[in-house]
């Protein structure tokens, strides 16, 4: 799992641009799966305020005409005969500060013309997509599509390419505690981007991994969480449910826990059953989640790749595992654990990490992320750096011996990959 360098280069923009379902805001909005209706495409757009609103008014910019423009939220005025601009009104709505609410529409388009595509979308006169950081990470290209049409977007020069997909990834609200020797309860709230990954059989749910909520439709995991037992093979979506906000293992209906079904599974093309290698996949969810107190994403990795860049430090990790007197624990549980090198950690039992570890972070959930703080201008953000793999099994046991390392997939190494995955989807 050796890096080459020119690997380290982002896909996102490129990659968005070359797709035809390019998001002006991913953040805000994205476009569903291929529609069944003959020309026609459906999108979500999630409204989002900073104060409360009394009444909607949200206006839809395309770059190009379009036939017609439904939705089940308000009736749909274009203006005038511009059928590039519609208005999409409802006096009636209370739109509460930093409340989500998810608006869904479609577009009917002539086919023998480009499909029309959003350009950007203002709320009660405020323009809110792109917003500022999409502006800021945006190519010269994406820039010159977005101001191609009617809407007023400011270019803005900047050389540093942030990796955060997510305007608010990584933020919560309630703080973690600073200090921890052994596993410890967590709060509500407190890793808003854990999930739970689910495995439904007829009439019984069984939770089978933890997963990283990485944007409002992605989260990211293990790739041997998510396929069939020694394969590539992925699991039927429709046999998975994802569960975000969730606190207690066995309670699900609990404050702002969301539960979402999943559209697709898209292991790691590399990943090998056999050694792990390659040991990742996204899973992308069938409709976004509404980012609260209790539910949203983490950022991607946004510094030094290297694993020696990290060596020696703490990462957190949260899951239900098994806690230090062998029980599963009902409450969500997080732990520090060091990182060490790849030689310590093969060193420390040759005859399973020499087969099983490639160059990789070592050090306790599987599909749970690694994650550690990082300082920015606004405030404490979390980034994701690895994910549980592997670790030893206690003899004739189906736990894990916590006196050995455990082995995550570095996620920092497939972050041109994720991107891929993920701007494919927008």
């Amino acid at each position: 799992m050796l890096l080459k360098q020119n690997t380290t280069i982002l896909f996102l923009v490129i990659v968005a641009i070359k797709s035809q379902n390019l998001s002006p805001c991913p953040r805000l909005f994205v476009y569903e799966k291929r529609s069944t209706t003959p020309n026609r495409w459906y999108g979500l757009i999630t409204l989002l305020s900073d104060t409360n609103l009394n009444g909607v008014w949200l206006r839809l910019v395309f770059d190009r005409p379009s036939l017609k423009l439904g939705n089940w939220f308000g009736e749909p005025v274009p203006n005038g005969t511009n059928y590039k601009e519609y208005l999409i009104k409802n006096s009636n709505f209370v739109l509460k500060a930093n409340t989500p609410h998810i608006v869904r529409f479609f577009i009917d388009y002539d086919p023998q013309f480009p499909i029309p595509r959003l350009l950007s979308f203002r709320l009660n006169a405020k323009t809110v997509c792109p917003e500022e950081d999409d502006i800021e990470n945006a190519t010269t290209e994406e820039l010159q599509l977005w101001t191609s049409g009617p809407s007023n977007v400011t270019l803005i020069n900047r050389s540093d390419k942030s990796l955060f997909y997510n305007k608010n990834c990584g933020t919560i609200v309630t703080q973690p505690r600073p200090l921890i020797t052994y596993g410890t309860e967590t709060k509500e709230g407190e890793f808003p981007w854990h999930a739970a990954l689910y495995y439904a059989k007829d009439i019984d749910l069984s939770y089978i991994c933890g997963a990283s909520l990485i944007t409002t439709l992605h989260t990211i995991t293990v790739a041997h969480c998510v396929t069939r037992r020694r394969s590539v093979v992925a699991l039927q979506p429709k046999n998975l449910v994802v569960y975000l906000g969730k606190y207690y293992l066995k309670r699900f209906a609990t404050v702002g826990m969301q539960d979402r079904h999943v559209a697709e599974i898209t292991p790691h093309p590399n990943y090998d059953p056999t050694s792990y290698s390659n040991d990742i996949a996204i899973v992308k969810l069938e409709i976004p989640v509404e980012v609260t107190d209790y539910v949203r994403p983490v950022c991607l990795w946004s510094e030094e790749i290297d694993l020696n860049s990290i060596v020696g430090k703490q990462g957190t990790v949260v899951g239900w595992g098994f806690d230090e007197t062998g029980n599963v624990t009902e409450t969500l549980m997080q732990t520090k654990m060091p990182v060490v090198s790849y030689g310590t950690c093969v060193k420390s039992f040759p005859e399973f990490f020499s087969r099983f570890a490639s160059p990789s972070v070592c050090n306790g959930d599987s599909g749970g992320g690694m994650v550690f703080p990082r300082e920015t201008s606004k405030g404490q953000v979390w980034q994701l750096r690895g994910l549980v793999s592997i670790s030893v099994a206690l003899q004739n046991q189906f736990k894990c011996d916590t006196s050995h390392y455990v082995v995550f997939t570095d996620s920092a190494k497939y972050l041109g990959w994720i991107k891929e995955v993920i701007s494919n989807d927008n």
